[in-house]
């Protein structure tokens, strides 16, 4: 912004402009001579002293202490322009999709930024959007033209359908607002129970109960077994079609001594090549 002709260019914060736009529409509308952008900031002074007009003199009244904000607001942003214009990270991505196989648990991603200011600036936290999110960073201050990344985290847990999981960023630049990182994950639906547990009443004759496990998806997933963590009940697996549609069936020993009991069976895909570890399914028998 430049006041005058002759007068030195200033660089105004953005923080700080549109205060200082406030001020000199204020001004403008008050005193009907202002204008400003490299022109006049006044065609003639306004003659306060010697009009007798009550109404003009608080007019003038307001004209001058208009003045001074701005000249106030022109002397604090000289003054602080240059630890705050020029602290800034730039990001490669601020937003990424993946397409999730539909064995996998979690996500990783990793955001690229370079500082493009002249300062040092400084990671003050990484805060997730969920608790199925995390952040961390390889360090906190960046100099200069340094290049740096965020790794953002997300595990998907029993989730299905699309989601889009936020971290947020804050620096210590006061002048540079938190950015926002997303990830944005479609997670395929694969097997899913025809009941949600199988139950016995306590005193019940243990007769075999079972569940039918259809996937979903179009990708053959085979499962290879099933364990439960209590030796008093019994399962079998049988395949009906080969990585589509499984039948469980489950024999309680006894049900006369599980009053209460919740038992949770783990059923296993087989895992595939490109993946570390893969989700496993979880039903549970009930004794009431």
């Amino acid at each position: 912004m430049v006041l005058s002709s002759n007068s030195p260019l200033i660089l105004i914060p953005k923080s700080y402009q549109h205060i200082l736009k406030s001020y000199l529409d204020r001004l403008a509308g008050q005193a009907g001579r202002l204008r400003y952008g490299g022109r006049k900031v006044y065609r003639r002074r306004p003659a306060c002293s010697t009009h007798s007009d009550q109404n003009h003199r608080r007019l003038c009244r307001k004209v001058v202490v208009s003045g001074i904000r701005i000249l106030s607001l022109c002397f604090l942003a000289l003054f602080t322009a240059n630890s705050t214009v020029f602290a800034e990270l730039t990001w490669e991505k601020k937003v990424v999709g993946v397409k999730p196989h539909p064995l996998q648990t979690s996500t990783t991603i990793d955001f690229k930024f370079t500082n493009t200011g002249d300062e040092a600036i400084t990671l003050t936290d990484l805060r997730p959007g969920c608790g199925c999110i995390s952040g961390t960073s390889e360090k906190k201050k960046y100099a200069p033209g340094e290049t740096g990344v965020i790794r953002m985290a997300f595990e998907f847990g029993k989730r299905t359908g699309p989601h889009r999981k936020s971290l947020e960023v804050r620096t210590s630049d006061p002048s540079d607002k938190s950015t926002k990182l997303y990830i944005s994950a479609n997670i395929p639906e694969t097997y899913r129970p025809s009941v949600p547990s199988l139950k016995w009443a306590v005193g019940d004759e243990p007769v075999s109960k079972s569940f039918r496990l259809i996937n979903r998806h179009k990708l053959a997933i085979k499962l290879i077994k099933a364990d439960a963590p209590d030796d008093r009940v019994e399962i079998e697996l049988k395949p009906i079609e080969e990585g589509h549609e499984y039948e469980l069936v489950v024999t309680p020993s006894s049900s006369s001594d599980m009053e209460r009991a919740m038992i949770p069976i783990t059923i296993y895909p087989e895992k595939p090549n490109e993946l570390a570890e893969v989700k496993a399914y979880i039903v549970y028998v009930l004794f009431k």
